[in-house]
């Protein structure tokens, strides 16, 4: 095994800074997309998992698409859901990450200088699929989702959702985390160091779960964007790109008093991959994975950090949450 540590600090060294330093301030959204009548249930499973709210909901008059916006009141960063007007082709998924932005125009001089494939839509651009993730990058200088009111768009009843009680505790989202294929990393550690200010940051190795993970920060803000992969084909995450591609393997949201959250869901009656959290007061991080959504087959995590806690990860904490997905796999 040659980790891709030495590999990624050389890329980031040679790159240096991005063309879009100052001009993409951070994640704006992200994006799902899920087949017709998988939408609703997904919302709620949301308001479920998170503090994330429907906050508005609309029809493409010329596609029958619908789109649901959810928020947290507070946070920078929202979710929406794209439900297609028929069965869905390949798998329910996150289709892609939106930026914002300052400036559309630059952003579209660089794109055009990198000769990245991307279109215009109501938002911003949209790339074509980007090597490595195989997810899309996006990129609004929208001040909300103000796109969806244009003429295009007919205003929708937001799906009903049930407040759980007692109330927990899930904040922010606190990093996106990829499974891709071991032949993708570089490639994608090259276009998320070109296409956003985000860089690469540290890397963990499992050589139990013959894995890596990578982070890549925008400075302190949130969310991190975290790539794993495996060297061998029997690694948990070389079998989970194998079979559903490199894709989102799932979503970690900031939840300060984790413990009290965990054992409200628990009663509630929420799926864990593991009996007990991960981590302890002496490695000062605790996280925990849910069982995957049946709707869009991400795991949710659930994260916090305390006691001085430095860096962004423990490394046997990423091993253990790896091994715990294996039933899932």
């Amino acid at each position: 095994m040659i980790s891709v540590r030495g590999d990624l600090e050389n890329l980031r060294a040679r790159l240096g800074p991005s063309p879009l330093d100052g001009i993409v301030e951070g994640i704006h959204h992200l994006q799902y997309v899920v087949g017709e009548g998988q939408a609703a249930p997904l919302v709620a499973e949301y308001a479920t998992l998170t503090n994330f709210r429907p906050a508005g909901s609309v029809r493409h008059r010329a596609t029958g698409r619908r789109y649901h916006v959810l928020r947290l009141a507070g946070a920078a960063v929202g979710l929406v859901i794209e439900e297609q007007s028929g069965p869905l082709v390949g798998f329910p998924r996150l289709a892609g990450l939106a930026f914002r932005c300052t400036d559309l125009a630059a952003v579209e001089r660089v794109l055009t200088e990198l000769g990245v494939a991307r279109r215009r839509t109501g938002m911003g651009i949209v790339t074509d699929p980007i090597p490595g993730l195989d997810d899309r990058f996006a990129y609004t200088d929208g001040a909300d989702y103000d796109w969806f009111s244009g003429a295009d768009f007919e205003p929708l009843e937001p799906p009903a959702v049930t407040e759980p009680a007692p109330a927990h505790t899930v904040g922010e989202v606190d990093h996106i985390a990829y499974r891709i294929r071991a032949d993708g990393v570089r490639a994608a550690a090259e276009w998320i160091m070109r296409l956003t200010p985000y860089r690469y940051s540290e890397c963990y190795t499992v050589h139990g779960e013959k894995a890596e993970t990578t982070v890549y920060r925008l400075g302190d803000r949130k969310p991190a964007i975290v790539i794993s992969y495996g060297w061998d084909p029997e690694s948990v995450v070389a079998k989970y790109a194998a079979k559903y591609g490199s894709r989102v393997h799932h979503t970690a949201y900031y939840t300060p008093g984790i413990l009290s959250t965990v054992a409200g869901q628990r009663e509630r009656g929420l799926n864990f991959t593991t009996p007990e959290i991960i981590g302890s007061p002496a490695r000062g991080l605790y996280q925990i994975f849910t069982a995957p959504s049946p709707y869009h087959l991400e795991i949710t995590e659930y994260i916090e950090r305390f006691g001085g806690f430095q860096g962004f990860f423990d490394a046997a904490n990423v091993g253990d949450l790896m091994t715990s997905t294996r039933p899932f796999s």
